[in-house]
């Protein structure tokens, strides 16, 4: 599928006579690339970018640089290098008033807390990016628009979620943007599977809400393979899709998506969630040859993950596997659940409140936007 966005930044890149914009339209093909899992294509672009400046680099042209080149380690889950550069550009920027990329920059530094729980960071760069940006910065506002309205719908806050998912997809679609509508699309249906799993872990089977996160995760994946994306996203659809499938007791139709996932191309955080899902599965269908390699993997959760809704639902899990195989692989892995569940569910309310204040404080800043532009129209 050709992309709008590269077809159109394509055209700016030849008409530019300026020659900070055709470095900005060019570093936003490479972002473009690298979050289609294109590296190598991505790198090229820089390279051009590099070659044409020299050792005497404009600053602003040095933090989309490392803006595109941070999406590129993004994409690749070299996240902590991935953290430094977009560091690096926002502090570059911040430095010498380069406003055009300063909001870019805070969009996907809280990207970055989010992924790591830090919540207060988050809402900071947050409220930066979505005050600061310029109204027409389609890139900046649908990625921190999409942030916000995963971060509500983390909270279990789906309908507070949705006009936010509603503005990141007005902005993906205003510039053809497919990357930022798959990891919309993809986001959406993680979440909904993240709800009914836990909801199926501890006792609380979701039907109606599994098949609709099936058929969304399907639907993800569907459309990242048309538009030729090639990251990790590519892989956790399937494992979503294998989660759902097995709340609805579709234990051999998950084990055939599963077997196809590769672990290596998951992050690390969700190769723990794989073991779990290979392990309940096999034990549901009475196969127990690899149960005990899986759940032993799974063991290692607390490793790679600190986040207490993967935890409650891995342990949830484990425990049912225990009591399947009459043995034990965790102590106390029923009550470790029961912990990490009640954890996220304080963690859900205090960002929550948080979001909540931060939605009102945009909210008034929209209404005096459209209050001034209004006066404006009056004079004239």
């Amino acid at each position: 599928m050709e992309s709008i966005l590269l077809t159109e930044l394509d055209k700016r890149i030849r008409a530019s006579a300026d020659s900070v914009s055709w470095a900005r339209d060019m570093c936003r093909a490479a972002s473009h690339h690298a979050r289609q899992g294109q590296a190598d294509v991505a790198l090229k672009w820089l390279d051009s970018v590099k070659q044409h400046f020299g050792k005497r680099i404009d600053p602003e042209v040095a933090c989309w640089l490392m803006l595109a080149e941070g999406l590129v380690h993004y994409y690749q889950l070299r996240w902590v290098p991935a953290c430094d550069l977009f560091r690096g550009a926002y502090g570059i920027a911040f430095a010498f008033n380069a406003e055009s990329v300063r909001p870019a920059c805070a969009a996907w530094i809280a990207l970055i807390e989010f992924n790591e729980s830090n919540f207060d960071s988050m809402i900071r760069f947050l409220d930066e990016a979505l005050c600061d940006a310029a109204v027409d910065d389609h890139q900046c506002r649908a990625r921190a628009s999409l942030t916000l309205a995963d971060a509500l719908n983390f909270c279990s806050s789906l309908s507070k979620a949705q006009p936010w998912y509603k503005r990141a997809r007005h902005h993906a679609a205003a510039e053809g943007d497919g990357a930022t509508m798959n990891a919309l699309m993809h986001n959406m249906a993680a979440y909904q599977a993240a709800r009914v799993r836990i909801a199926d872990a501890f006792g609380t089977p979701l039907l109606a809400e599994a098949k609709q996160a099936s058929m969304q995760a399907s639907s993800a994946f569907s459309y990242a393979r048309a538009v030729g994306l090639s990251t990790w996203m590519l892989s956790t659809a399937p494992l979503l899709q294998a989660q759902t499938l097995a709340i609805q007791g579709q234990y051999d139709d998950a084990l055939r998506l599963l077997s196809a996932v590769d672990a290596e191309g998951l992050p690390p955080r969700d190769r723990a969630m794989l073991a779990i899902e290979r392990a309940w599965c096999l034990a549901q269908l009475n196969c127990f040859e690899h149960v005990e390699a899986y759940a032993v993997e799974a063991t290692r959760a607390e490793e790679v993950s600190q986040d207490a809704d993967d935890l409650a639902y891995i342990y949830a899990r484990l425990a049912a596997v225990e009591d399947r195989m009459g043995r034990k692989f965790v102590e106390n892995c029923a009550e470790r659940a029961a912990d990490a569940l009640a954890k996220h569910r304080d963690v859900q309310q205090a960002l929550e409140a948080k979001l909540d204040a931060l939605d009102q404080r945009l909210k008034l800043l929209d209404q005096r936007s459209a209050g001034d532009d209004q006066k404006e129209k009056t004079r004239h």
